[in-house]
């Protein structure tokens, strides 16, 4: 009976010590799940700049006026689009990419033409934009007016 009394304290730090790297496997997971999510809302993040920052390049090469070329893109001015709801984007035209598993709404808001310049002002959100969030970033997207250049 005295070898039981001995090794029940032995037990019990063995079942304290269990418990304790357990709660430290719970908290390195944790730790570990949320940074594979941050990771993963960056690469979206960065993917959206580079998709952005093509279509400004392209925009820069083309010879569309402003519209056309937003059309061509994919960008739709009906901003009743089927299952999204955001804020009413008034003269904008819209679209949306899925990068790294994250929806990203674009808007492009064309700006008053000039007679020299023409352009839009590219804006992204992420997910479904909703009343007074701010946009990731805004891209002014310009080229001198084909037209204007002939003259």
């Amino acid at each position: 009976m005295k070898n039981y009394r001995r090794s029940n304290p032995l037990l019990a730090e063995i079942i304290i010590i269990l418990l304790f790297f357990s709660l430290c496997a719970c908290v390195l997971v944790s730790v570990f799940g949320s940074a594979h999510s941050t990771s993963q809302n960056a690469l979206g993040q960065e993917q959206a700049l580079l998709r952005a920052q093509d279509l400004a390049e392209r925009f820069k090469l083309s010879a569309l006026p402003a519209a056309d070329f937003l059309a061509q893109e994919g960008f739709s001015t009906d901003t009743a689009l089927p299952d999204r709801s955001f804020e009413a984007l008034e003269g904008a035209w819209i679209k949306y990419e899925s990068f790294s598993g994250v929806e990203y709404l674009f808007s492009a808001q064309p700006d008053s033409e000039s007679a020299l310049l023409e352009g839009f002002s590219l804006k992204l959100w992420e997910g479904k934009r909703d009343k007074g969030q701010a946009a990731l970033f805004i891209l002014p997207v310009v080229r001198l007016n084909q037209e204007a250049q002939h003259e």
